[in-house]
């Protein structure tokens, strides 16, 4: 892939849509900042538009979706402020291990920090595959909406609450990924961050509701289960 998809992009900011496997930026740490560029978003980005752009936040390399880079150092303090400040309405969906039946909130300590997430189950299904002694593998689809932005929140709550996200190759669980895999054998750790909302900081009154498309590797799977995802 040599460009990004384009959400949105106004004199400040630019949206794009980050597909799982990309980095936001190069690693920080030094044993690992040498990476390919194919896999770089923000340098992808920056041959695409010509312009040096920062970022405004980051995503994990394994989650896919709305990722925001400013168009220059104060506007990229402004968006990164409105982050820290929780203006940002963040919404993810993962598919989940096993079937969540009611919306719980998590509030329980990260790295020795406050995290907060509202899960929500939106759409509960079977996959006609043995796993261990169970004659299915049964998943879920699953709202999440951080209040806080600690590294791998959403992935470890939802550890924590025995629903690990499917292809999660480092807080899943192997029974249930290899078991995913043998209907989907090329599909990534599905966490999405769908849709980013907050107040534009340059333009007075104007609310950004910015989404993400769900990509192949997603529709694949809500082809498989029945579930149409444009009606979220």
């Amino acid at each position: 892939m040599s460009r990004l998809r384009i959400l949105y992009e106004d004199e400040w900011v630019v949206a794009v849509d980050k597909p799982s496997g990309f980095f936001t930026h190069p690693p920080e740490d030094d044993a690992h900042s040498r990476i390919p560029k194919s896999v770089n978003a923000l340098a992808l980005l920056r041959d695409q538009l010509g312009l040096y752009v920062y970022p405004a936040h980051r995503l994990d390399r394994a989650t896919s979706g709305v990722l925001l880079y400013a168009k220059s150092p104060e506007a990229a303090s402004k968006f990164a402020q409105l982050f820290q400040d929780h203006r940002v309405e963040k919404t993810y969906y993962a598919i989940a291990r096993g079937w969540m039946w009611e919306p719980v909130t998590v509030d329980r300590e990260l790295d020795g920090k406050p995290s907060v997430t509202v899960f929500r189950p939106a759409f509960r299904a079977s996959l006609p595959t043995t796993i261990g002694q169970f004659p299915e593998l049964r998943i879920t689809l699953v709202e999440a909406k951080p209040k806080s932005g600690r590294f791998h929140q959403i992935r470890r709550h939802l550890q924590g609450l025995t629903h690990p996200i499917v292809c999660d190759s480092l807080r899943g669980d192997g029974k249930t990924n290899r078991a995913f895999r043998e209907s989907f054998p090329n599909s990534p750790m599905l966490l999405k961050c769908y849709r980013l909302a907050f107040p534009h900081p340059f333009l007075e009154e104007k609310i950004l509701s910015i989404r993400s498309r769900w990509g192949n590797e997603w529709h694949d799977v809500f082809d498989r289960i029945g579930f149409c995802g444009w009606g979220i």
